[in-house]
């Protein structure tokens, strides 16, 4: 124990004398003691009780400036965990966009291969087509040269015709079937044009 409290309980008697008897005379009758010494004893404890009011009263300005750092310490707690919070929510954003964003890839991927797949066929039937048009013309042009064929033998009979009118009933049986014939490849080579 520090000597300064063994001095307090020193001057502990002197006070209980004193409050009991309320007079400091009578305590020092009592104690067999000076006045003079109770009333050092008595100022003793009184100055000990006014240290320690200060030491309370700083106590509790130290207690308060302690408060008010836990609650800025809390109220900084609290704004970490809300930007970790946010940091997370962003962060499942950035992972969620980021897996749309493949997604959205992948499927431009798979229309781009399936486009690609069409584009061949388109090609593929206009080749084909090409072909067939080749094929149309190329017959269109013998169909035509027939006609030109027909026409000159028409032209023929019909020119015999003019010379033998002997044989004018058979070149004139023989001129129907040529127009019947040559009426047929028109319709032929009309066919083939459209």
């Amino acid at each position: 124990m520090p000597k300064f409290g063994l001095r307090l309980l020193n001057s502990l008697p002197a006070f209980e004398a004193a409050a009991r008897h309320q007079s400091i005379k009578k305590a020092s009758v009592e104690l067999h003691i000076t006045h003079a010494a109770v009333s050092r004893h008595i100022k003793k404890i009184e100055l000990q009780i006014s240290d320690m009011q200060s030491f309370t009263r700083q106590s509790v300005g130290a207690i308060g400036q302690i408060i008010e750092l836990m609650e800025g310490a809390h109220a900084i707690n609290s704004a970490i965990a809300k930007a970790v919070e946010d940091q997370t929510q962003t962060s499942a954003k950035v992972f969620e966009a980021t897996s749309d964003s493949t997604k959205m890839i992948a499927d431009v991927t798979g229309n781009i291969g399936e486009a690609s797949n069409m584009a061949a066929e388109v090609a593929g039937k206009a080749s084909d087509l090409m072909r067939g048009i080749s094929n149309i013309s190329e017959n269109a042009g013998k169909a035509s040269r027939s006609a030109l064929e027909v026409g000159s033998h028409i032209e023929a009979v019909r020119l015999s015709a003019v010379d033998s009118s002997n044989e004018s009933a058979a070149v004139r049986k023989r001129s129907q079937e040529l127009l019947e014939l040559s009426a047929k490849l028109k319709s032929i080579v009309v066919q083939f044009r459209t």
